[in-house]
């Protein structure tokens, strides 16, 4: 592995993990949640050195990581927690999920500069919910979004 290739990591999974000091907070605010709720797709650590990052851009971020033939669009942070906070139900078991979901919200915004999502792919979208840590590196945390 290349410091350029991106680390994945989850505690679901035996991935190597990154050594970055916010990998501990993010996932620690998003333990036990998911991209749609009970049985979802987990949020796991993201993080990449990029040499150049003043145009960072879907389409950039899509090679990046290798994967420049996937669709790739680029959300607001706002629009994006705003959309699963509003999926999140109201019973009781969606009010806690929409607390948790603001605590990650606020914790990614603590960490990283620049927040932004990425989504690339259709059907199955892989969604990076990511920033600048305070080392320069393209950090955050990925899921998956499966969508019709």
């Amino acid at each position: 592995m290349h410091d350029t290739d991106p680390v994945f990591d989850s505690r679901a999974h035996d991935v190597p993990a990154d050594t970055s000091s916010i990998r501990g907070p993010l996932l620690e605010a998003a333990n036990g949640l998911t991209f749609d709720g009970v049985g979802g797709h987990p949020f796991e650590f993201f993080s990449m050195t990029v040499d150049h990052h003043s145009d960072l851009d879907a389409a950039t971020f899509a090679h990046l990581i290798g994967e420049p033939d996937q669709p790739a669009d680029e959300r607001t942070d706002e629009a994006f927690f705003d959309q699963l906070r509003a999926a999140s139900g109201d019973d009781d078991a969606g009010r806690e999920r929409r607390e948790r979901l603001s605590t990650l919200h606020a914790t990614l915004r603590e960490h990283l500069r620049e927040l932004r999502i990425f989504r690339l792919g259709h059907g199955r979208v892989d969604c990076y919910i990511v920033g600048w840590d305070a080392d320069g590196r393209l950090a955050g945390l990925r899921t998956v979004a499966i969508e019709s």
